[in-house]
């Protein structure tokens, strides 16, 4: 009885915690010295958020980001994403996702140097009125598909975007968003341009 009652656990305990890794392909982009964090959650049962962890010496992480609601599904991939706005300038930032299973997913380091150049402008900024659209200069980005996020001062993702530059130029419509600041992140698939937007009204 007790050896069937340990086999039962170990059962468990293997389908529980003995899955394949869930948390693939996590990448790091930067832009503007702001660290842009991707990664995938393979399908299977769901889980109540992640975390991001970020290290300065890969060896003792601290958390940077919480994202408390229900991920994952049973037959789907998912693509989660956030944001680092204050990385540490001049080194190595670690990173690292933990699912709230306790799954852990490797480390990966990304150097952020206070000296990169801005590739995007916003104007204007601060946006002080809710009608006019703001402007996007992708400095490089003549007549290109760009696609990307808003972020919100805490790293969630406020807006999926999908722009088309004209002679570098694009724009967005930030009528519906709130007093703060926020995070502007593009890429037309070589290139990476991220920008700081303030709204202030």
């Amino acid at each position: 009885m007790f050896v069937r009652f340990l086999l039962l656990v170990f059962i468990l305990f293997s389908s529980y915690f003995g899955e394949a890794q869930r948390i693939k392909n996590l990448k790091l982009y930067l832009a503007n010295s702001t660290v842009s964090i991707k990664f995938t959650l393979s399908a299977g049962t769901s889980c109540n958020g992640f975390k991001v962890l970020r290290s300065l010496d890969s060896l003792f992480y601290n958390e940077i980001y919480d994202y408390s609601g229900i991920c994952g599904a049973s037959g789907l991939d998912e693509e989660k994403s956030a944001i680092d706005a204050s990385p540490a300038m001049n080194q190595v930032n670690y990173y690292k996702i933990q699912l709230s299973t306790f799954e852990t997913s490797d480390a990966k380091g990304i150097y952020v140097s206070s000296t990169s150049k801005a590739n995007m402008i916003v104007f204007p900024n601060p946006v002080s009125n809710d009608y006019d659209p703001v402007q996007l200069k992708l400095i490089g980005a003549d007549n290109s598909s760009v696609s990307g996020y808003l972020y919100d001062e805490f790293g969630k993702v406020n807006a999926t975007l999908n722009l088309y530059t004209t002679a570098s130029v694009t724009s967005i419509n930030a009528g519906a968003l709130r007093n703060g600041i926020y995070l502007i992140w593009l890429t037309d698939g070589l290139e990476r341009y991220s920008a700081k937007m303030i709204i202030l009204r």
